[in-house]
């Protein structure tokens, strides 16, 4: 089981895999996470933004692609 903290695989609405920080877990199949904003365009004074995403279904759980997470292998 993942934790607060812990480094997931997040697969955004396009299904492309990036690397997110979990920022609370609801139960063993949702949770929270933060990662860094893949548009490159997307930047502030301090770099590029970040995006929230929340109550985020584990892979296994999902029946379509994307907008899900499996823990870093």
């Amino acid at each position: 089981m993942v934790k607060v903290g812990d480094a997931v695989t997040f697969y955004d609405q396009l299904n492309v895999p990036r690397v997110a920080l979990v920022t609370c877990v609801h139960s063993e199949t949702y949770i929270n996470v933060v990662s860094v904003s893949s548009d490159v365009m997307n930047t502030d004074p301090y770099g590029r933004q970040i995006v929230r995403d929340s109550s985020v279904p584990v892979k296994s759980e999902q029946t379509k692609a994307g907008r899900c997470f499996e823990p870093l292998q």
